[in-house]
């Protein structure tokens, strides 16, 4: 079963996008700067990690990911982030991810993609562990470009994992790749489907 590790956005100022954060009342929980000067900040916000990236070749062309959903004792709305990632918070008794709403101008080959991936359909939902995904239907041609680049999911066996999924022919976009990150780093791989929905597989070190 999934649960997600991060929720990637690349940024152009990750200072301002630190501040703006923390004016909310969320810290960086880790930050590192790679030898190519890419540098990154982990924040978690209402339960769940949001990993902010400086990096000239990720840029914010995502056409799916169109919301974050959380629940919160202390923020009710719609918040927008300095990069354009939209944040909806419903008041609740306790902080966490309720969904991830999706844009697809395909939404039946999306949802195929999805069950390909692990995911159950639902109530008008997709999901996987403690992962829950909405499809929204774009028309042709209308889904634009936004701001958060992939969802990441923790991994015990990534070799496994990357196996089953090259095995059910979903294009693999990075292959297993290595990154620094934490105390002994981390391997991930990442897929894309037709709609350009990003899914990191990531295993820590």
């Amino acid at each position: 079963m999934f649960e997600i590790q991060h929720i990637g956005i690349p940024v152009a100022d990750i200072e301002q996008t630190i501040k703006w954060y923390g004016e909310l009342g969320f810290a960086p929980q880790f930050r590192t700067t790679l030898g190519d000067g890419v540098s990154a900040a982990f924040i978690e916000v209402a339960g769940t990690m949001l990993e902010f990236y400086t990096n000239p070749l990720s840029k914010a062309d995502s056409p799916v990911i169109e919301s974050l959903h959380f629940t919160s004792p202390d923020l009710d709305g719609l918040y927008i982030g300095p990069s354009g990632e939209k944040l909806q918070f419903e008041k609740g008794d306790s902080a966490g991810l309720i969904f991830i709403a999706l844009n697809s101008s395909s939404p039946e080959k999306t949802a195929d993609d999805l069950v390909l991936h692990g995911f159950e359909e639902t109530t008008g939902f997709f999901r996987n562990g403690k992962v829950l995904l909405k499809i929204n239907s774009v028309t042709e041609g209308r889904v634009a470009p936004g701001p958060v680049n992939h969802i990441a999911f923790n991994e015990r066996d990534l070799q496994t994992r990357y196996s089953e999924m090259t095995s059910k022919g979903i294009p693999v976009v990075e292959g297993i790749c290595h990154l620094p990150f934490f105390e002994n780093g981390v391997t991930y791989f990442v897929t894309e489907n037709q709609d350009g929905l990003r899914l990191e597989y990531n295993q820590i070190l």
